[in-house]
């Protein structure tokens, strides 16, 4: 959990490796986040959560999980 200085923004990033899986109640809380519209996502590298963090994506890496 985080914020960008620059503009405040506050962000979630939720580290796996290549084969983790988000447990249910992330997925709860993934969904909850979504319909708040706030930058969160998993990452599975640095560069994963770079982008999360920088292109404000919301849900990325929970596609599969929706």
């Amino acid at each position: 959990m985080g914020f960008r200085l620059d503009d405040t923004t506050i962000f979630f990033i939720e580290c796996k490796n290549e084969k983790g899986k988000p447990r249910k109640d992330q997925i709860e809380f993934h969904k909850f986040l979504t319909q708040c519209d706030v930058v969160h996502g998993i990452a599975r590298s640095i560069d994963d959560a770079i982008l999360i963090v920088n292109e404000r994506k919301v849900g990325y890496g929970f596609e599969k999980y929706d």
